[in-house]
């Protein structure tokens, strides 16, 4: 074992220095929340691609029960985070145009400025930005 640990050290630091954090940790896609989304709503990128519409446990902390509990379920899409989006929110007949534009992730920024390469990574492949939560109204 002692003669393959300068190895597995090296390939380590090579990960961490030569990749940015945010490429590492969240990768290529932001979770969007979709906000008072109703059952059966579609979304549509600018190019009339239909993105896949999941629901994912909301959860809260009970002081009472001094543990989490799962309240509600959210609905969520994945968007690419290099690139700013223009959507489309279909239900029922009715449509909504919304435009996310990416954000910088602070988490993120702090961590490439102190390791000075991967920010070059992340500025590169836009991974540190993340979106606000989509707010549905029909």
């Amino acid at each position: 074992m002692k003669k393959y640990f300068p190895v597995l050290l090296f390939i380590l630091l090579t990960g961490i220095l030569f990749n940015g954090c945010a490429t590492v940790l969240k990768g290529y896609e932001d979770r969007v929340d979709l906000v008072n989304a109703p059952d059966g709503m579609k979304v549509f990128t600018q190019d009339g691609v239909e993105l896949e519409v999941k629901d994912r446990h909301q959860r809260a902390y009970s002081a009472i029960q001094k543990k989490y509990i799962d309240t509600c379920f959210v609905k969520v899409i994945y968007l690419r985070s290099n690139k700013d989006h223009v959507l489309k929110l279909k239900y029922q007949g009715k449509e909504q145009l919304v435009e996310r534009f990416g954000h910088i992730s602070a988490g993120y920024f702090l961590a490439d400025v102190f390791l000075v390469f991967p920010a070059f990574v992340d500025i590169y492949t836009g991974n540190w930005n993340h979106f606000d939560p989509i707010y549905v109204n029909f």
